[in-house]
């Protein structure tokens, strides 16, 4: 079994900043790759597009990376990608290890804190994409005080080129769930493709 950093402990992901106690730390947290795979992504993956500019964790909490947020036209419908180290120097590839397991079950239980007395269902599956395999939990939310009959979000975890991926496909109404699909897996598709591209 692989052994847990104990920094792990102090890190929290949420649906959107992260909420975290910081450790300080001797040594400068090396984000090189984190910010090298973020930066690779192409501002446009599928039918999304991204201004390009990054929401800067890293800064003022060293270990917890960048974001970048694509939105689309055709739905209501955005994704945030994450990407972050938690500070750990290495980062086994994949969803096969016991960090990995780690690292999901927070930001799973975190996402089910955040959605509350609102959240109808989660459903948890294992998807490939360009022979890149994520980690799924989608959920579906109906809430009181909106009229569009529920909604629908994802959340897609993997570790990759030394970083941990997360992407939050947010906000789909129940009832364009079929086009969100559509939409999310060509977003999926493309951006396992960039990822793909980046040497180790």
């Amino acid at each position: 079994m692989r052994k847990l950093p104990a920094l792990f402990g102090c890190l929290l992901l949420t649906a959107c900043l992260p909420s975290v106690t910081v450790v300080p730390r001797p040594e400068p947290v090396d984000n090189t790759k984190v910010l090298a795979l973020i930066n690779s992504l192409s501002n446009e993956l599928g039918d999304f597009k991204s201004k390009g500019r990054l929401t800067d964790y890293e800064t003022a909490h060293p270990g917890l990376g960048y974001s970048k947020r694509y939105e689309t036209s055709r739905a209501p419908l955005f994704i945030d990608v994450y990407a972050f180290n938690m500070g750990i120097g290495d980062l086994p590839d994949g969803v096969a290890s016991d960090l990995f397991a780690a690292v999901y079950k927070k930001n799973l239980e975190e996402l089910k804190a955040f959605y509350k007395g609102g959240l109808r269902d989660v459903r948890e599956e294992m998807v490939t994409y360009r022979g890149l395999k994520f980690k799924r939990a989608k959920f579906v939310i109906v809430g009181d005080n909106h009229e569009l009959g529920g909604l629908e979000s994802s959340m897609f975890l993997t570790i990759h080129h030394n970083s941990i991926l997360k992407i939050r496909a947010s906000n789909i109404p129940l009832r364009l769930a079929g086009d969100g699909e559509k939409l999310t897996a060509a977003f999926m598709k493309a951006l396992a493709g960039d990822m793909a591209k980046m040497k180790k």
